[in-house]
C-alpha cells in the first residue's frame, strides 16, 4: 500500500508540472508578446500651444495656438524607417494693443534606420521639410502687414521609445532643422520676396506617451508634450548706396502639447 499510495503521489506531482509548464509562459514569451511590432502607424489629432514671439529689437508677443497633425510612418525593426508629417496651427499673438496672428503650416519627409531589440528601439533620420509661417500684423490706425516667410530646412534627429508596459511606451524625439533658401514676402508692399540669413538654431522635442488597449490592439492615443524653439532670419537685401535694408528677426518658442489617435498593422 505504502509503494501504492508514493507511485500517486509522484504520479500526481508529474501532471501538476506538466500543466504548469503548459499553461505559464516563459519570460521570452511574455516579451514577444508585450512587444509586438508593428511596420505601419498612420496618426491623427490635435494640439495646442502656448507661443512667445519676440521681433529682435521689440517686445514679446505672446498667445494661444490651435492646429492639427496627420503622420505616416513606415518603421520596421533593423531595417529603413520613412515618414511624411504635415502640421498646422493658427492662433492670435498681442503685446498691448499691437496683435499678430500667426498661420504655420509644416510639411516635411524623414528617411533613416531604426534598430531595435526587445522593448525598445531607436531611430536616426534626416531629411526635407518646408515651413509657411504667415503674420498678420495688426497696428491701431495703420495698414495692416502681411509677412509670409517661406522656410526650407534638413531635419536631422533621432526618436528613442520603450515598452515599460503591455499598455503602454514612453520616448524622446528630438529634431535640428537648420534652414536653407529662407524668403519673405511682404504685402501690401508690392509682393517681392526677400532674400533671408539662414538660421541653424531651431530645434523641437518632444515627449510621446503612447497608450494601448489589449481589446484593440491596432489602436493607440498618443499625448506629447513639446518645445520647440524656431526663427527667422534677417533680410540680407539693401541699397544701391550699400545701406542695409533689413526687417528684423524673430524668434518664436512653442510650449505644447499634442494628441493623436493612430492606427497601426
Amino acid at each position: 500500500m505504502k509503494k501504492l499510495a508514493l507511485a500517486l503521489c509522484l504520479l500526481t506531482v508529474g501532471v501538476y508540472s506538466d500543466d504548469m509548464s503548459t499553461e505559464a509562459p516563459s519570460p521570452d514569451q511574455q516579451s514577444q508578446s508585450m512587444c509586438q511590432s508593428y511596420d505601419h502607424m498612420i496618426k491623427i489629432g490635435g494640439s495646442y500651444n502656448y507661443l512667445w514671439l519676440t521681433p529682435q529689437g521689440f517686445p514679446t508677443f505672446q498667445g494661444n495656438l490651435g492646429g492639427a497633425q496627420f503622420s505616416y510612418e513606415y518603421n520596421k525593426k533593423n531595417f529603413f524607417y520613412g515618414a511624411a508629417l504635415f502640421t498646422y496651427r493658427q492662433g492670435p499673438s498681442s503685446h498691448g494693443t499691437i496683435n499678430r496672428n500667426i498661420l504655420d503650416f509644416n510639411v516635411l519627409e524623414r528617411l533613416g534606420y531604426t534598430y531595435a531589440q526587445d522593448c525598445w528601439q531607436g531611430t536616426l533620420f534626416s531629411g526635407f521639410g518646408f515651413r509657411y509661417l504667415q503674420q498678420n500684423l495688426k497696428q491701431p490706425a495703420q495698414t495692416t502687414l502681411y509677412f509670409e516667410y517661406k522656410e526650407f530646412y534638413i531635419p536631422v534627429g533621432f526618436l528613442v521609445s520603450s515598452e515599460w508596459a503591455d499598455w503602454a511606451s514612453v520616448g524622446l524625439d528630438f529634431t535640428w532643422m537648420p534652414q536653407v533658401f529662407p524668403s519673405l514676402q511682404i504685402n501690401p508692399f508690392g509682393g517681392a520676396n526677400w532674400i533671408l540669413s539662414n538660421r541653424i538654431d531651431n530645434f523641437i522635442v518632444e515627449i510621446p506617451f503612447t497608450f494601448y488597449c489589449s481589446a484593440y490592439p491596432n489602436f493607440t492615443l498618443e499625448i506629447t508634450p513639446s518645445y520647440e524653439y524656431w526663427n527667422d532670419g534677417r533680410t540680407t537685401a539693401t541699397t544701391v548706396g550699400g545701406g542695409s535694408l533689413s526687417v528684423p528677426s524673430n524668434r518664436y518658442q512653442f510650449l505644447g502639447v499634442l494628441v493623436n489617435f493612430g492606427g497601426r498593422f
